[in-house]
């Protein structure tokens, strides 16, 4: 991982992924993962360090996200936390 300090950004250039500064020692709760901005959301936070918690409604979509993309976020195999918020975990 780059420990390196996130780059200033000029108000004029556009906001990416790379100004997200270190994330470790930090966990979050990312809602609607499995897809679109949450998938998004998890992969860079994981990226930068962080403990993500992946909260999906749909084991199988679920699932899928991770075979997808488990290699660059080193996550599990989704689990169901209760019947009602299933989550995978990174």
């Amino acid at each position: 991982m780059n420990t390196a300090a996130p780059p200033q950004r000029n108000a004029r250039e556009p906001w990416t992924a790379a100004h997200i500064p270190d994330q470790r020692g930090r966990t979050v709760l990312v809602t609607g993962a499995n897809c679109g901005l949450g998938l998004l959301t998890s992969l860079e936070l994981a990226r930068r360090g962080a403990h993500v918690i992946m909260a999906v409604r749909d084991m199988e979509k679920g699932r899928a996200a991770a075979d997808r993309y488990g290699r660059c976020s080193r996550a599990r195999a989704p689990r169901s936390a209760s019947s009602t918020w299933p989550t995978w975990i990174r």
